[in-house]
């Protein structure tokens, strides 16, 4: 690592990171059952940036990353540092768990700006957020979020559209409320968020 590091220095003059483009937090024992996870490490993709070397790679919200280049991830903190190091342009192997089934693709990376974000910080209650029905089924959209509320703190946004929770269909707010009242440990909330779905993740 400081080897690459100096080599970089060295060519550059400065450090290039190389980076994904994710956001994520670690994946633990409770986000895994919550998320339906047969794995207990790695880590889990909360949302993906537009052209990102991650979005051009297949890389989805709700995807869990478990090996770089073959060898195990044990958080979203050990990828960032372990990519981090690594040469922008350098083409790395990542081992997914999508929908349980495992997927392997191939990134090239980019150069860091400072979008890779560890949001393993998760925050109490969904206070702060005025939702209503979309219609027809189709979810359950955030009308108004206040400042400063744990809405706000989990990141929901005017306009968000809640579409599932813990990989269960959320159709309207009666099944955003059944699934709330069974009290889960860990809540991921399914977002889609004009074209783009992400992961909210809530305790």
């Amino acid at each position: 690592m400081v080897k690459n590091l100096t080599d970089q220095m060295v060519k550059f003059g400065q450090v290039k990171r190389g980076e994904l483009g994710i956001m994520g937090t670690e994946l633990n024992s409770e986000l895994a059952k919550a998320m339906k996870v047969d794995a207990q490490r790695g880590a889990f993709v909360s949302q993906v940036m537009p052209n990102s070397a991650a979005a051009k790679a297949g890389i989805k919200a709700g995807d869990v990353i478990t090996t770089l280049n073959g060898k195990s991830i044990s958080s979203f903190a050990a990828l960032r540092a372990q990519v981090g190091t690594m040469p922008i342009g350098s083409k790395v192997e990542l081992g997914l768990l999508r929908d349980g089934k495992p997927v392997t693709v191939t990134v090239e990376l980019q150069q860091s700006n400072q979008n890779q974000v560890d949001s393993s910080t998760i925050f109490n209650g969904i206070e702060g957020a005025e939702m209503s029905n979309k219609g027809q089924d189709k979810g359950v959209v955030v009308s108004n979020v206040k400042a400063g509320t744990p809405a706000a703190q989990i990141g929901l946004k005017k306009g968000d559209i809640i579409v599932g929770a813990n990989q269960q269909p959320v159709k309207n707010i009666a099944d955003l409320r059944k699934i709330f009242d069974a009290k889960p440990s860990v809540l991921a909330l399914n977002i889609q968020r004009g074209d783009t779905s992400i992961y909210l993740l809530m305790q």
